[in-house]
C-alpha cells in the first residue's frame, strides 16, 4: 500500500515511468492506475511530470486519459519493492487495454476507420484548444474493444504544450514521428501532429516506418530529404491518399486540420464527435484577483483566510487549480461530495498530512496520527492538531479547500478549529464557496472575501483567444455568448455545449460555423429554463429517472446506490451516465465517480420535473434504509423529511446526535438538534430534543442560549434526573451570566433534593464560585470543604475546588505560598484524570505564583510545560494566556523586544479566537511595551485599540486604567492639552465608582500630578505631589512604579532637592527595584551625573564618569529617551571643555537618535508634538549649534 491509501495490484506498463493498476481505498468504486516516476529523476523530468498532470487536468475529452491526483510516495509496504520512497506519481483512470499496434483487428478497415475517427477527434479538440500534442505515436494510444467497437485513449502528455506558451523550438517528440519543421528548429503549428498521424497510419498499413534506421541522425535526414515510398497494401487507396497528404514535407501541403482527414475518408462529423469539441479549460479574466492572492500568499504577517465566492460557473475551482499549479507548496482539497462526518475529516487530513513538505518535517508525528486513525475520532483529530501545533512559525504551506460550504456541519466544525491553528501557524488558507448555498466560513475569524463576477467584454475576449485557435470563428461565438449567456466562465462552456446540442455551432465541411433558425433564436432569447427543457427532451425515460434521482439529493451519491435506486446493473448505469454527460445533464465524473448535475440552477429545474415528490422521496428513503445501512444519516433523514415522515427523520438523525456526543463535537450536535426542532414533531419528541439542546448549549458555554432553550421547556412536567439536570443547567447558567442570586437560589434548592452524588459535587463547585464572586469567602470555603471531604469526588470537581482555593489565597489573603500549595493539589487531580486542558491552565497559574514569589526559573519551567501541553491539545486560549504572561515577565525584566514578541503571538491568536477580554489585555500590555522602547506610533495604535475594546466590554475601572496609560503617552510626547482631556475623562468616570483602595486613589490622581510637570513651565515644590509619589512608590508595586520613580527623581532634581534625591537612591525600595531592573541603575547614574554637575558627591568620580556608567548600561538595552539624554550630557561636558574631537560621536548619536525616534512616528500630529516638546526642541537646537561649531573648529584646525 502507498501512503496508507493505494493498494498496488499489478504492473501494466513500463518505460521511463512505471504504471500499475491500483485500488484507491478512499474510492474503491472507481478503477484507477498509478504512474510512478523514478525517485532519482532530474529536476527537469519531475517538472515535466508535474506539467503533464496539469495539462491533463485542463483537457476533457473521452479519448484522453483522465487524471485524478498528483502526489509523492511517502510511505509504502515492504512488498511494493518496485516503487521508491520519494517517487512522484499521478493517479489516472484505469483503461484495461493494449497498445494500438497490438490490437488484432487493425487489418479490418472498418475498425481502422473507427480508430482514425477517434484519433482525429482528439487531435481536432487539442488543436482547436491551442494545444500541440507533440508525441502522437502507437505506444501512446491504448485500445480496448466494447461491444465489437474499438475505443482508444491517448496517454503521456509530457510533451504537450499550449501554442502561445511554447516559443522554444527545440526538438520534442519521438524521432520516427518528427515533422521536418521540428527537426529544422523552425516555427511550427499543430500540423506537426498531423505529420505524426501520417507516420502512425503508414506504420499500421505497411508495418514499418516511412524512414527506418538505427541511426537517429539518419532518420532526421530522411524526414527532411527522402520521399516516402508507397507500395501495395490491403487497404483502400482512399487511406493511402490521406497518408500521402499527411506526410508532405511542407506543412502548407498537409491538411489544415484533423476534420479534413475525416472528410477525405468520408467519415461523417456527427454529434457523437462534435459533442466533445468544448474547448479545454483555460484560466483567464482574473488577473486582479490573482494579484491580490499573490500578495496575500507572500505576506508572512497575514493570517487572513481568503474565501472566493461566486455562483455556479464563476470559475472558483479554476482559480484554486491555478494557485495549485503555480505554488508547489500548496495542497488542493477537492470536496468529493460522497464523504461526510468523520470520513470526510479523515480524507481531508490524510490529504494534508501526506504532502511531501509537511511529511518530511513531521514524519514521526504523522505516523502517530496514522496509528490513531482507526481509534476514536477525538484521539485521531487531536493527534492531527498536535502535528499542526508543533510546526515552526517559518513553515510554509498553502491549503486550498474547494466547495467549502458543501461540506456537512460536522466537517465544518472540525475544519473551523483546524483553520484557527493554520492561521496561528502562518499556513495560508484559501477556500471557495458557492453563492447558491449558505456560507460556512462565517465562524472563521479574519476572513477576506473575494467575489467572482461575470466576465466583462474584455475578459470574454481574452477567454476566447485562449480557448480557440485563430481559425475558429471567435467573433461570432462571442456575439452569441454576449447576447444569450450569463457570462460566467463555467456556464459559458455549458452554453457552448448547448449550442452544439442545438446544432447552432456546427462542425461540417471540415470547419466550424454557426447556423441558427428563428425557433432556436427564440429559445436562446427565452429563460434558461427553455434550454433546460430542450436538454431534458433528449433523454429517454430511464435517463430522465436517473437525472431526477441525482437531483433529489443534497450530497453526491455513489454509483452503487444509484444503481439500486434505478434498478439497473453497474454496466448499464455507466452507459446511462455516459449518455447524461454527452447530453449536457451531468458534469464529467470527478475522482469520486459520483455524478452531479452540471449546475445548481439546472439541478433545481430537473428536480422541479418530478411528479409527486413526497412519494418519490419516500421510495428513495425506504430503499436506502433497507439496502444501505451505512448511508449518510443526515441525507437519509432529509429524504424522510421531504417524504413527510418527520418522526422517522428525527429517529435517524438521533443516531448522528448520539455519535456527536461521543465525539465531543457539540457544535455539530447543536446544529442537528436545532434543525430537528424545526420539524412538525410530537410534543414528546420535542421535549427530548430540547433537553439535549439545553445540555449541549451549556457544554458549549453558551449560557444565554441554554436559558432560552429551558424557557421553551415545560419544566413542571419534567421528573427525575431530567428535571434535576435542567435545574442545574439553569442555576449554573444564571450564575455565569451574572444573575448570581437567582442562580444560587435554584442550586441551593436543588442540592437538598439530588441523590446523584456526581451532580451534587458540581452543585457545590458552582456554589463555591458563586460565593467567591460575591466576596463571601467563608461561604465559598465551606462549599470547597464539602467537596474536599467527599472521598468519592471526581478529579475534575476536586481540581476546580483546589484551583478556587488557590485564587482565594492570592486574591483575598495575599498568600502566594499557600496559593501555590493549592494550585499544585489541583494540578495533581487534573493529572490523575489526564485533563490536559485543565492541566495546562493550572501550570500557567503555578508559573504566575512562582513569578510573584520571585522564582523566575520555576515560573518559566511551568509556563514552558503549559505551552508544551497546549501544543499537543491546541487550546489556543490558554496558549495566548501563556504568551501574555511571558510578555509581562520579560517586560518586568526590561527585555522589551522579547516582551513584544510574546504579546504579538498572543494578539495573533486572540484575534482569531475572538476572546476580547484577553485581547484587550494584550493590546494594553504591548502598548506599554512599545512605550518603553520609544515606538510611540505603535504604542499609540495599540493603546487606542485597547481603549476602543474597553469601551465596549470593560468596566469603568478598566477604562480608567487604559486612560492612565494613554495619559502617560501624552506626557512623554509633551502634549499637555491631550493629557488634560484624558484626565478630564478619568474625572468623569470616577464619579460612577467609589474610591475604596490606595490603588483607586493612585488611579485618579496620577495624571493630575503629571499635569504639574509641564517642562515649558517652571517646576515648583508641591507637598501634595511629593506625598502622592512617596506613598505610591513605597506602597504596593504596580505597573507604574518604575516610571514614577524616574519622574519623581526628575522632579526632585528640578526643584533642587538634591539631598532628598540622594537619600532616595539609598532607600530599600530603590535598591530592591534596581536589582530587578537594570534600567533603573542607568537612571540612577544619570541623575548622579546631573547632581555632580552642581555638587560634589564623590571626590574620585566626575560627572562624565556617572554619565558614561549610565551609557555603558544602556548600550545593551533597548533604545529609550534616557539614551539620548545621557549622550547629550556627555556632549555638553566635552563642549564646555572645548574637546571637539571627543564630543563628535556622542553629539552625532544623540542627534540621530532623537530624530530617529521622532521620524518613526507616522502620525503627523504625534510627530510634531514630539519635536515641539520643550526639552527636545531645546536639545536639538543646542546639538545643531555644537555641530556647527565643531565644523568651524575642524576647518580652523585644517588651516593650521
Amino acid at each position: 500500500m502507498i501512503n496508507g491509501r493505494y493498494i498496488i495490484q499489478k504492473k501494466i506498463g513500463e518505460g521511463r515511468s512505471k504504471v500499475f493498476s491500483i485500488i484507491d481505498t478512499e474510492f474503491p468504486e472507481r478503477e484507477v492506475a498509478a504512474k510512478f516516476l523514478p525517485y532519482n529523476s532530474s529536476f527537469e523530468e519531475k517538472q515535466f511530470f508535474r506539467d503533464e498532470y496539469f495539462t491533463l487536468q485542463s483537457l476533457d475529452h473521452p479519448n484522453i486519459i483522465k487524471p485524478f491526483e498528483l502526489g509523492s510516495v511517502l510511505i509504502k509496504d515492504e512488498e511494493d519493492d518496485e516503487i521508491e520512497i520519494g517517487s512522484p506519481f499521478i493517479i489516472l483512470e484505469y483503461f484495461n487495454s493494449v497498445e494500438l499496434l497490438n490490437y488484432n483487428k487493425l487489418n479490418d478497415e472498418k475498425q481502422l476507420y473507427s480508430i482514425i475517427k477517434q484519433i482525429c477527434s482528439v487531435l481536432f479538440y487539442l488543436h482547436q484548444s491551442n494545444y500541440i500534442y507533440y508525441d502522437l505515436k502507437a505506444e501512446n494510444i491504448l485500445i480496448l474493444e466494447k461491444e465489437n467497437v474499438p475505443v482508444i485513449k491517448l496517454i503521456d502528455f509530457g510533451f504537450a504544450a499550449k501554442v502561445f506558451e511554447n516559443e522554444n523550438f527545440a526538438i520534442r517528440g519521438t524521432p520516427n514521428y518528427l515533422a521536418p519543421e521540428i527537426i529544422k528548429n523552425e516555427s511550427h503549428d499543430h500540423r506537426v501532429d498531423l505529420y505524426a498521424l501520417g507516420v502512425l497510419l503508414y506504420k499500421i498499413v505497411y508495418n514499418k516506418f516511412p524512414h527506418e534506421s538505427s541511426d537517429e541522425l539518419e532518420i532526421y535526414k530522411a524526414h527532411l530529404e527522402d520521399e516516402v515510398e508507397f507500395g501495395d497494401c490491403i487497404y483502400s487507396k482512399r487511406i493511402i491518399k490521406v497518408i500521402e497528404k499527411l506526410l508532405k514535407k511542407s506543412p502548407l501541403e498537409r491538411y489544415s486540420n484533423a476534420l479534413e482527414v475525416l472528410a477525405d475518408l468520408d467519415i461523417k462529423i456527427d454529434f457523437e464527435i462534435a459533442k466533445d469539441f468544448i474547448p479545454a479549460k483555460v484560466f483567464s479574466g482574473r488577473k486582479d484577483v490573482i494579484n491580490i492572492i499573490n500578495t496575500y500568499i507572500n505576506d508572512n504577517n497575514s493570517n487572513e483566510v481568503f474565501t472566493i465566492t461566486g455562483f455556479d460557473g464563476a470559475g472558483k475551482s479554476a482559480l484554486l487549480n491555478y494557485i495549485y499549479e503555480k505554488y508547489q507548496d500548496s495542497i488542493f482539497i477537492e470536496n468529493p461530495g460522497t464523504k461526510t462526518g468523520l470520513e470526510s475529516i479523515k480524507f481531508i487530513l490524510k490529504k494534508i498530512l501526506f504532502n511531501e513538505i509537511l511529511y518530511k518535517d513531521k514524519a514521526d508525528h504523522i505516523q502517530y496520527v496514522l496509528d490513531a486513525i482507526n481509534k476514536n475520532s477525538s484521539e485521531f483529530i487531536q493527534s492531527a492538531k498536535t502535528v499542526f501545533n508543533t510546526l515552526s512559525d517559518e513553515f510554509k504551506l498553502i491549503i486550498l479547500f474547494d466547495n467549502y460550504n458543501l461540506y456537512d456541519s460536522y466537517t465544518i466544525e472540525i475544519l473551523t478549529s483546524l483553520i484557527r491553528i493554520f492561521q496561528v501557524k502562518g499556513i495560508k488558507v484559501l477556500l471557495t464557496e458557492s453563492s447558491d448555498y449558505d456560507q460556512s466560513s462565517l465562524n472563521i475569524t479574519n476572513i477576506y472575501e473575494i467575489q467572482l463576477n461575470p466576465f466583462t467584454e474584455h475578459h470574454l475576449n481574452e477567454f476566447l483567444n485562449l480557448s480557440y485557435i485563430p481559425s475558429f470563428p471567435r467573433d461570432e461565438l462571442q456575439k452569441y455568448i454576449t447576447l444569450y449567456s450569463d457570462l460566467l466562465p463555467g456556464n459559458i462552456k455549458q452554453f457552448i455545449k448547448d449550442l452544439i446540442l442545438m446544432n447552432v455551432l456546427q462542425y461540417s465541411n471540415s470547419k466550424s460555423s454557426f447556423d441558427c433558425t428563428e425557433e432556436t433564436i427564440l429559445a436562446l432569447q427565452s429563460s434558461h429554463e427553455e434550454i433546460y427543457r430542450i436538454r431534458l427532451s433528449n433523454l429517454d425515460s430511464m435517463e430522465l429517472k436517473l437525472a431526477q434521482i441525482i437531483s433529489s439529493f443534497n450530497i453526491s451519491v455513489e454509483q452503487t446506490v444509484l444503481s439500486a435506486l434505478v434498478d439497473v446493473g453497474s454496466d448499464k448505469l455507466k452507459n446511462l451516465l455516459q449518455e447524461l454527460e454527452k447530453k449536457n445533464i451531468i458534469s464529467t465524473l470527478n475522482h469520486s465517480y459520483a455524478p452531479e448535475i452540471n449546475s445548481f440552477s439546472f439541478k433545481k429545474y430537473v428536480y422541479s420535473t418530478i411528479n409527486n415528490k413526497t412519494r418519490f422521496h419516500l421510495v428513495i428513503a425506504n430503499s436506502i434504509k433497507r439496502l444501505f445501512p451505512d448511508f449518510n444519516s443526515v441525507e437519509l433523514a432529509r429524504q424522510f423529511e421531504l417524504a413527510g415522515e418527520y418522526e422517522k427523520a428525527v429517529e435517524i438523525i438521533n443516531k448522528e446526535i448520539v455519535k456527536a456526543e461521543v465525539e465531543n463535537t457539540y457544535g455539530y450536535k447543536r446544529t442537528l438538534l436545532e434543525n430537528s426542532l424545526k420539524l412538525p414533531i410530537s410534543e414528546k419528541t420535542r421535549e427530548r430534543l430540547y433537553i439535549e439542546l439545553a445540555k449541549t448549549t451549556y457544554k458549549l458555554s453558551d449560557y444565554r442560549s441554554a436559558i432560552q432553550v429551558i424557557y421553551n421547556l415545560q419544566i413542571d412536567k419534567l421528573t427525575g434526573s431530567d428535571l434535576n439536570e435542567i435545574l442545574f443547567i439553569k442555576g449554573s447558567s444564571l450564575i455565569e451570566l451574572g444573575e448570581t442570586l437567582e442562580g444560587e437560589k435554584i442550586l441551593l434548592q436543588l442540592k437538598d433534593k439530588v441523590s446523584d452524588n456526581r451532580l451534587l459535587q458540581y452543585i457545590y463547585v458552582n456554589l463555591a464560585f458563586a460565593e467567591f464572586d460575591q466576596n463571601n469567602i467563608s461561604e465559598s470555603e465551606h462549599y470547597c470543604d464539602l467537596v474536599i471531604k467527599d472521598t468519592t469526588a471526581n478529579n475534575e470537581a476536586s481540581g476546580r475546588i483546589f484551583n478556587l482555593l488557590s485564587i482565594i489565597e492570592i486574591q483575598s489573603k495575599n498568600n502566594p505560598e499557600k496559593a501555590l500549595e493549592f494550585a499544585n493539589l489541583a494540578l495533581r487531580k487534573y493529572e490523575s484524570s489526564q485533563l490536559k486542558s485543565r492541566m495546562a491552565g493550572m501550570l500557567v497559574n503555578i508559573g504566575n505564583y512562582y513569578d510573584i514569589l520571585g522564582n523566575q526559573t520555576k515560573a518559566q519551567e511551568n509556563w514552558d510545560e503549559a505551552l508544551k501541553i497546549n501544543s499537543n491539545i491546541g487550546n489556543l486560549e490558554q496558549e495566548s494566556a501563556i504568551y501574555i504572561n511571558y510578555g509581562v515577565y520579560y517586560s518586568n525584566l526590561g527585555n522589551h523586544e522579547l516582551s513584544i514578541s510574546n504579546f504579538l503571538k498572543a494578539i495573533n491568536i486572540l484575534n482569531l479566537i475572538g476572546i476580547k477580554i484577553q485581547l484587550v489585555s494584550a493590546y494594553y500590555n504591548i502598548g506599554i511595551a512599545y512605550l518603553q522602547i520609544c515606538d510611540y506610533q505603535k504604542s499609540y495604535e495599540f493603546l487606542i485599540k485597547a481603549e476602543d475594546l474597553f469601551n465596549k466590554i470593560g468596566s469603568n475601572e478598566d477604562k480608567i486604567r487604559i486612560l492612565i496609560s494613554i495619559g502617560r503617552l501624552w506626557y512623554i510626547l509633551g502634549d499637555f492639552e491631550q493629557l488634560y482631556k484624558t484626565h478630564d475623562k478619568i474625572e468623569q468616570l470616577s464619579k460612577s465608582i467609589s474610591i475604596n483602595s490606595d490603588q483607586d486613589y493612585f488611579y485618579f490622581n496620577y495624571l493630575k500630578f503629571l499635569l504639574e510637570l509641564n517642562p515649558a513651565n517652571k517646576i515648583r515644590r508641591n507637598n501634595d505631589f511629593e506625598f502622592f509619589f512617596e506613598q505610591s512608590i513605597n506602597g504596593k508595586e504596580t505597573d507604574y512604579t518604575l516610571e514614577m520613580l524616574t519622574i519623581y527623581c526628575d522632579y526632585l532634581l528640578k526643584t533642587e532637592q538634591l539631598d532628598k534625591l540622594l537619600n532616595l537612591f539609598e532607600s530599600k525600595t530603590f535598591n530592591e527595584l534596581s536589582k530587578e531592573n537594570i534600567i533603573l541603575m542607568a537612571y540612577k547614574y544619570y541623575f548622579l551625573g546631573k547632581i555632580s554637575l552642581v555638587k560634589t558627591i564623590d571626590q574620585e568620580k566626575s560627572p562624565i564618569n556617572y554619565f558614561e556608567d549610565a551609557y555603558n548600561i544602556l548600550l545593551d538595552q533597548s533604545i529609550s529617551e534616557l539614551t539620548w539624554k545621557v549622550l547629550y550630557e556627555i556632549t555638553l561636558i566635552y563642549y564646555e571643555r572645548g574637546n571637539f574631537f571627543k564630543l563628535k560621536k556622542p553629539r552625532l548619536y544623540s542627534y540621530e537618535l532623537l530624530n530617529m525616534i521622532g521620524e518613526n512616528i507616522s502620525n503627523n500630529n504625534l510627530r510634531l508634538t514630539y519635536f515641539n516638546h520643550f526639552e527636545r526642541k531645546k536639545t536639538l537646537e543646542k546639538l545643531l549649534l555644537i555641530g556647527n561649531k565643531t565644523q568651524v573648529n575642524e576647518y580652523q584646525q585644517s588651516e593650521h
